[in-house]
């Protein structure tokens, strides 16, 4: 059985007797029976559903082996330099460094001149 279902049942149970306890002093037992079965059933649904949306919240997608392995060996096929096998390489020596893109237009890409009138129409609003 599912560890969360059987936590919830555990719960329910519980609500169960301390319901059943709490109502058998001032009621018939059919009536405290009833509201003990209540509780039963609201306490392990709740239970059910909390522990559904934490575990839904906490896992880890894990990510595929295979996907990591398909980009490390494009990223190797284009380097000029890249082994073309990895069957010597160890665990510590996998790490392959990304080279970054060209950045020397990035400056040139904004005029100066766009960029204080953006300012200036900003500053006046």
């Amino acid at each position: 059985m599912n560890q969360t279902v059987k936590v919830s049942l555990w719960l329910g149970i519980i609500a169960f007797i301390v319901t059943f306890l709490a109502a058998v002093m001032q009621n018939l037992i059919s009536v405290a029976l009833i509201r003990a079965v209540i509780g039963f059933i609201f306490i392990t649904i709740v239970a059910f559903l909390v522990q559904t949306v934490i575990t839904f919240f906490t896992a880890q997608s894990p990510v595929k082996e295979t996907e990591q392995e398909d980009e490390v060996v494009s990223d190797e096929s284009t380097e000029e330099t890249a082994p073309e096998k990895n069957d010597g390489l160890t665990e510590a020596n996998d790490f392959i460094p990304i080279k970054p893109q060209n950045l020397e237009n990035v400056e040139n890409e904004h005029d100066p001149k766009l960029i204080a009138q953006t300012l200036r129409r900003f500053s006046d609003q």
